[in-house]
């Protein structure tokens, strides 16, 4: 439990760093200048943008849906819970930080960002895919109820949603690692408070 308070403390000021970054101009010019190095090279096939899009949609909330009902119809309800409750306060949490923010998209400021899949709602900062995709792995990350194959593919997929989201042009390498960061940090406090 001490160990989650401390890293709930350093992922709360990470996002709140990376906030502040994000509206500065000098680090918002780096952050573009980052995202268009990443973007150019993950989206320079049609292969590449539709395989990052895919990716992408493991931090779609409803894809938490489908996981947290696997987890309940193997009567793993309370991992289930866990699950969909951390992805619905991840992306509630992102959605108010958006509009707290109110950053651009990356294909609203820069030319020549290749957008895959639809235009998402909302400000660009902080990503909310990522966000879920973080507090779904977070939140069953130490349930020895849940078999090791669905935590590590959790994981692992809270792991490549983030770039994918670079990938489809819709996020800057900031609004992702905050995203990451205020999922984890979300999953770790609702895996504390359902145990």
């Amino acid at each position: 439990m001490r160990e989650d308070v401390s890293a709930v403390v350093r992922e709360a000021v990470v996002v709140a760093g990376c906030a502040g970054a994000a509206l500065a101009p000098p680090v918002r010019r780096l952050d573009d200048r980052a995202f268009d190095s990443l973007h150019t090279a993950m989206a320079a096939t049609r292969r590449r943008r539709v395989l990052w899009w895919i990716l992408s949609q493991g931090g779609w909330f409803g894809s938490a849906v489908v996981w947290s009902a696997f987890l309940v119809k193997t009567s793993r309800g309370r991992a289930g819970l866990r699950l969909i409750v951390s992805a619905a306060l991840a992306w509630s949490a992102a959605q108010a930080l958006k509009k707290a923010t109110g950053i651009e998209r990356p294909w609203d400021r820069l030319e020549g960002v290749r957008r895959t899949g639809g235009i998402p709602a909302g400000s660009a900062f902080p990503a909310g895919h990522p966000a879920v995709a973080a507090a779904v792995a977070a939140a069953v990350r130490k349930d020895p109820a849940v078999p090791l194959l669905f935590r590590g593919t959790l994981l692992l997929l809270s792991l490549l949603v983030p770039p994918a989201r670079i990938g489809v042009g819709a996020h800057y390498p900031l609004d992702v690692v905050a995203g990451y960061f205020l999922g984890d940090m979300v999953g770790r406090l609702v895996r504390s408070a359902f145990r």
